[in-house]
């Protein structure tokens, strides 16, 4: 079994003062990390986060970006231009979702400008804030000459010409889901999601809930990636670049159903905790790889 393993931060913007003191901390300590050994990583990029601050004027973030595009060992993302809401009241969380198509080219368009200005470097991956877009921010994003999208497996949504690139697993979550690859055949692709939150180290209130390992942990998580045999290191882009008819062969569509039916189950005591563990899919399979489990899944909960 080959795997692809890709790494995705999500929501790496200018620092917001004492706001963002912890958040900024970590990314600085992560990024470290990632560097010390070798290991690609994407990180969904907001030039305007809130428009509280433009990441542009925050020397040495940007730097920090610049350094890690320029030698090669990160991918910038745009991850929205601002990261706000622009839904109605009640209606899932999106800055794009819903919005009139110019808005959306136009926002994209603006984003997409500032990353390339100030790292002088193309950027065509788009990371959805809260994993939501629509038909017409597809068009934008072709438009735009974006390559690939990386969401999550609850977006029904056609992609074409982008390539789908989800994310299916945490960082908990990752050694056990390259560990159980072994044994199948054909090739796989893993996308590890995170923030800084996913950090037990974090102060903030979310990582009491998604806190998945320490920061003294990832080195030995990076290292394992690594030295396993079968296993390619790539960012959201790359992934896109070398498995995009891959991407395109039914394999996002059958994790994507194996999710829905796992996804119903998510709030149910005990049951709902075994279904997300043993069931829920956290890799990209060759077409078939999860059909056979998804028809027995199906018989067992008594769905079509």
């Amino acid at each position: 079994m080959a795997v692809t393993v890709v790494f995705r931060y999500d929501d790496y913007h200018a620092s917001l003062g004492e706001a963002s003191e912890a958040q900024d901390g970590i990314e600085g300590r992560f990024l470290a990390v990632f560097a010390e050994h070798g290991v690609p990583l994407t990180l969904g990029v907001v030039p305007h986060y809130e428009q509280r601050g433009l990441l542009g004027d925050d020397a040495p973030k940007l730097a920090a970006l610049r350094a890690a595009v320029a030698e090669g060992r990160a991918e910038a993302a745009l991850h929205g231009l601002s990261h706000e809401s622009l839904a109605p009241e009640g209606a899932r969380a999106s800055e794009f979702a819903g919005q009139p198509p110019e808005a959306q080219a136009q926002r994209l368009r603006t984003g997409k400008a500032l990353l390339e200005e100030w790292l002088g470097a193309p950027v065509a991956s788009f990371i959805p804030p809260w994993n939501t877009l629509d038909e017409a921010t597809v068009a934008a994003l072709a438009g735009a000459g974006f390559a690939a999208v990386s969401a999550d497996l609850s977006l029904e949504l056609e992609l074409a010409p982008l390539a789908a690139v989800p994310h299916t697993c945490g960082l908990r979550e990752l050694r056990r889901t390259v560990g159980g690859l072994a044994g199948c055949g054909g090739a796989a692709l893993v996308v590890c999601m995170f923030h800084h939150f996913s950090f037990t180290d974090s102060p903030h209130p979310l990582a009491r809930r998604y806190g998945q390992l320490g920061l003294s942990q990832l080195g030995a998580l990076l290292s394992w990636c690594r030295a396993r045999g079968g296993v390619e290191l790539a960012t959201v882009g790359e992934a896109a670049g070398r498995h995009g008819e891959a991407l395109r062969d039914g394999r996002v569509a059958e994790a994507r159903e194996r999710w829905e039916l796992v996804f119903r189950w998510r709030r149910v005591p005990v049951v709902g905790r075994v279904m997300r563990r043993l069931w829920a899919p956290r890799a990209l399979l060759e077409p078939g790889g999860w059909e056979r489990g998804n028809r027995r899944l199906r018989a067992l909960l008594g769905t079509r």
